[in-house]
């Protein structure tokens, strides 16, 4: 058995677990703004139990917190974004920065 499996059966993850939690990590949120993922993408995978759950008043994700699902701070629907948890909206804020910060560095 490669090295890889048996990490992988020791620690109880299987490879969509493992993608699952990397999109906890502002680091790995980071990477995928870098590489041109959407911030509304980002967002629906890493809170989807939330989208299942609490968040069904979204209806179709975090693409509604957004003016035409553009996502910019302009563009932000601040009433739907206040009504989000304290946590999404800390991940939302910095998904938006580490956007803007990275669309300015490639200019």
């Amino acid at each position: 058995m490669p090295k890889e499996s048996v990490l992988i059966n020791v620690v109880g993850l299987t490879n969509s677990k493992i993608e699952k939690h990397q999109y906890k990590t502002k680091d790995y949120m980071t990477k995928q703004v870098k590489q041109n993922k959407n911030i509304i993408e980002i967002l629906d995978i890493k809170y989807k139990a939330y989208l299942e759950d609490d968040g069904r008043w979204l209806n179709e994700g975090f693409k509604n917190i957004f003016i035409a699902g553009e996502t910019s701070r302009k563009n932000l629907k601040t009433h739907v974004y206040l009504m989000l948890p304290d946590e999404i909206r800390h991940n939302i804020d910095y998904l938006l920065e580490e956007s803007t910060s990275w669309e300015e560095n490639r200019c």
